[in-house]
């Protein structure tokens, strides 16, 4: 994605964008009969690389048809083609928004033309969306639907309690808040159900308002879901339905319902086990929201990304990347064995904050870090490795302690002191710009270099009008476009 694709939504995109993975156990049917919109010859990755191949072969294929960002979106109407399904007793209604009957007729429009279906080929794309729906709520319920009786286990135990005292006060009302219960003040989340991932109002099949370039939209405690035709195809290519599982577990109010989630990562909590499935070989080494995961696999199991991104990017032609498929294979699987190590860890850690989530807020704010948890998890499980191995790196620890102990103190007593406090304004955008640089994978050179050319500052560019940003964006790249070509 180049710099101007990075940035041209900066400030319009407030809700997720959803272009991950989640679970990749189970692999559709590589017969599955497709929807009309795929690019003809679509075909299922067999390799690590290929997956890196195709997806880049469909989205160029796909772009001007299905996620222009330049067009208007599309406006709903009684025309749209609505089918109301039930799955485990939840009711949803899935609009094709960019289907439309006309008479007996479905007419289908994209960004570059329309035309009419068969009934058949509905037909078809019904079935495809519904069993992806199907298998998208399997993989969230497996992993997420233990959840609740690992997180009372913790918390009854850091309670001193047994599990079924502690479950019979949770259902008590708090006597200084009647008609609310302890397990609500505690936050702690009920039984999970697999009707929860469910959208219990609408999942749209079509470009989400204002941001078509996304694949996938979650508006919280909405119940309201928009699964991009981009998206139904890099879940085909996958060979999983990730990006839909995803959004799924924003959707599901359990876990992350207002205003709880305003107090963690939810990006990274829905990419748990997202980002690392065995199966999904593009997100953990590439995608913004991984950043995290990557760098617990770096200090805890020593694989450093870059250094092997290095090595597997051989060349950048003009236009083309030239890469070394058998050393990105081979790295592909070496990242699997710790995927798989994470994910174990993740599971403890996600079921140690919802046992106690107001706690874990809490010290994410005195830290400024939204996913302290999943490292404290990490710290109590492994041993760092990144100073040439687990030995080496721990006689280091040892010999510096004391002083490692001091430093860590100091910065404990200054966090969330006065002194330690920034403008508010200025700290939300600062965490907005962070946030941004880090979903388009902006780096930090460029994004320093853009507001240098400017001579402007996250707090001010919070002030600008979006047509501003654009032209200000468009006249940077045409800079950097004209400085390569007097290369």
């Amino acid at each position: 994605m180049n710099f101007y694709k990075k940035f041209s939504v900066l400030f319009l995109v407030i809700f997720v964008l959803a272009r991950n993975s989640l679970n990749a156990q189970q692999p559709a049917a590589a017969s599955q009969p497709v929807c009309h919109f795929f690019p003809e010859g679509v075909i299922r990755a067999t390799t690590p690389a290929q997956q890196w191949q195709e997806w880049a072969r469909y989205t160029n294929a796909t772009q001007n048809a299905l996620a222009n960002p330049n067009a208007k979106e599309f406006v709903s109407g009684s025309d749209e083609v609505m089918v109301e399904k039930e799955y485990f007793g939840q009711k949803v209604k899935i609009i094709f928004d960019q289907h439309i009957r006309i008479g007996d007729q479905i007419r289908y429009t994209s960004f570059n033309g329309q035309y009419f279906i068969t009934k058949a080929q509905f037909d078809t794309c019904v079935n495809k969306i519904d069993g992806n729906i199907r298998e998208a709520i399997e993989m969230d319920y497996l992993a997420w639907g233990e959840l609740e009786p690992k997180a009372i286990t913790i918390a009854a135990k850091s309670a001193g309690k047994n599990e079924s005292d502690f479950r019979k006060e949770l259902d008590k009302e708090d006597p200084l808040s009647p008609g609310i219960t302890f397990r609500e003040l505690r936050h702690i989340p009920p039984k999970l159900e697999k009707k929860d991932f469910v959208p219990f109002r609408e999942l749209h099949i079509g470009l989400s308002p204002e941001i078509p370039t996304v694949l996938g939209v979650a508006w919280l405690n909405t119940g309201i879901v928009y699964y991009t035709p981009a998206a139904v195809i890099r879940d085909h290519l996958m060979g999983s339905i990730v990006i839909l599982a995803h959004e799924f577990v924003h959707n599901n109010k359990k876990l992350q319902g207002i205003p709880l989630v305003w107090g963690f990562n939810a990006e990274t909590f829905a990419s748990i086990p997202a980002m690392l499935v065995d199966d999904d070989h593009l997100d953990l080494t590439n995608h913004g929201y991984a950043e995290t995961f990557r760098e617990l696999i770096w200090v805890y199991f020593g694989f450093d990304f870059e250094r092997a991104k290095k090595e597997v990017v051989k060349s950048k032609l003009v236009g083309n990347l030239e890469i070394d498929e058998q050393k990105f294979n081979e790295y592909a699987q070496k990242q699997v064995i710790a995927k798989r190590e994470l994910r174990k860890a993740m599971d403890k850690a996600t079921a140690e904050f919802y046992s106690k989530p107001i706690w874990w807020t809490a010290l994410n704010d005195k830290l400024q870090d939204n996913e302290s948890v999943l490292k404290f998890i990490m710290a109590t499980l492994y041993n760092p490795t990144l100073l040439g191995g687990e030995d080496a790196t721990m006689k280091w620890y040892e010999t510096n302690k004391p002083k490692i102990k001091q430093f860590s103190d100091e910065a404990w007593q200054e966090s969330g002191s006065p002194a330690a406090n920034i403008d508010p304004h200025l700290k939300i955008c600062y965490l907005l710009f962070q946030k941004i640089r880090t979903s388009y994978q902006v780096s930090e050179k460029e994004a320093e270099e853009f507001m240098k050319f400017y001579k402007t500052s996250p707090k001010e560019i919070c002030s600008w009008e979006p047509e501003k940003l654009k032209t200000n964006i468009e006249a940077y790249i045409a800079k950097n476009q004209n400085q390569r070509r007097a290369q």
